[in-house]
């Protein structure tokens, strides 16, 4: 299946969690001269993304106060988080929801203070399509070589699936059909009943059906069409194909 996909550049921050206070007094210095280092963890759930950045420091106990400065990287694109406090223990938590994307998409936290830093990556998968084209047709025939012998592909749920973890909106997604007949016969034909077909609200569309001919072969022979059907989602841009494959024997 080949996915395409776009990078929208701005992002949207469902949440910014921190702990802590400002102020350097007491704590660990505001950021300035600082000794020992951080650590990140990040973490993807569902179209969020988690990170934990833990400042220590060998030589203080009072970790709070530290500033933290978050940004997110993605392809060659850089997003600023903005920068949050520690708490007591030298921990400071975001949360944060890319622009949607297609496919799948590396992407790395980093965090820093003063002359400290660190980065966590994770793969985070976006929005997919997933074709499941038509069952495969065989057929046998007695009539005589040459003779165009009909087919039907009827109708079939579940033709294409559309998953979006940015949203719970995934029906009435235009989705346009391109059926790619192969064959040995150029007299072959392949029609389909419709060029397009549509999503309901659990992100799958039905296949509408397709009517085509086989020119009957020489006794023993088989006449084979391999079908590629290409599916474009015009909603997300996401393409996906799959193969079906008619043949037609004549037995006498």
């Amino acid at each position: 299946m080949k996915l395409s996909y776009c990078y929208v550049v701005l992002f949207s921050l469902i949440t910014m969690v921190f702990a802590g206070c400002g102020g350097s007094g007491g704590g660990a210095g505001g950021g300035q001269g600082l000794n020992g280092s951080i650590t990140v963890i990040a973490t993807p759930t569902g179209s969020v993304v988690n990170a934990t950045a833990t400042y220590s420091n060998p030589t203080a106990t009072n970790l709070i106060g530290v500033p933290i400065t978050f940004s997110a990287h993605i392809g060659s694109q850089t997003f600023p988080l903005g920068t949050f406090n520690t708490n007591n223990s030298g921990a400071v938590n975001v949360s944060f929801s890319p622009a949607a994307f297609n496919g799948t998409q590396t992407i790395t936290i980093v965090a820093s203070t003063g002359n400290l830093s660190n980065f966590a990556s994770i793969v985070m998968s976006g929005r997919t399509l997933t074709v499941t084209p038509p069952a495969n047709l065989t057929l046998t025939t007695t009539q005589a070589v040459g003779t165009a012998i009909p087919f039907t592909i009827p109708p079939a749920q579940g033709f294409v699936t559309i998953t979006d973890p940015f949203t719970n909106v995934l029906d009435s997604h235009s989705i346009t059909i391109a059926g790619l007949p192969v064959s040995s016969n150029p007299s072959d034909t392949l029609t389909l009943v419709s060029s397009t077909t549509t999503t309901n609200s659990g992100g799958t569309a039905v296949f509408p059906g397709a009517n085509g001919t086989l020119i009957v072969p020489a006794i023993g022979a088989v006449e084979t069409m391999t079908i590629t059907w290409t599916v474009t989602d015009t909603v997300t841009g996401l393409i996906g194909t799959g193969v079906t494959t008619v043949t037609l024997t004549k037995t006498s």
